[in-house]
């Protein structure tokens, strides 16, 4: 059932937001690391990233908070990513047999995705060209 406490926690947003020492004071960034990122070198704080995350943001203002911990979250992903994309490219160069086999089809996929675009712009094209007839008889 829906209730005023679900809709002020609506209103707040506050995901991987909290204020350690109460309301009135400033909000920190918490999340749990994701596990790519366990034991690596946190670029911030020259420090490996241990189980949890936890960065003080330096306002108390909610919405400059929300804005913070966007660009935190954002970083985070970024970094996340980039481990993730170099251990595939790393796994295909090296550890895949069937790495040229996957390049090819991915190849292949990113063939018939142009000709679909550039068959579906044609179209488009024609339909105008069209339309435009069609006016030009109606005046």
């Amino acid at each position: 059932m829906y209730n005023i406490a679900m809709a002020d926690n609506d209103m707040l947003e506050t995901d991987f937001l909290f204020q350690p020492r109460g309301p009135g004071t400033g909000w920190c960034f918490r999340m749990i690391t994701p596990a790519a990122l366990v034991g690596k070198l946190n670029p911030r704080t020259e420090r490996p990233y241990g189980r949890e995350i936890r960065e003080g943001l330096g306002t108390r203002n909610l919405k400059d908070a929300r804005k913070l911990r966007d660009l935190y979250l954002g970083k985070i992903r970024l970094e996340e990513s980039g481990i993730v994309a170099s251990a595939r490219s790393h796994k295909l160069a090296e550890d895949d047999p069937q790495g040229g086999e996957y390049r090819a089809a991915r190849s292949r996929q990113y063939a018939e995705a142009v000709k679909d675009e550039a068959q579906q712009t044609n179209l488009a094209y024609d339909a105008t060209v069209r339309f435009k007839d069609e006016l030009a008889k109606l005046n």
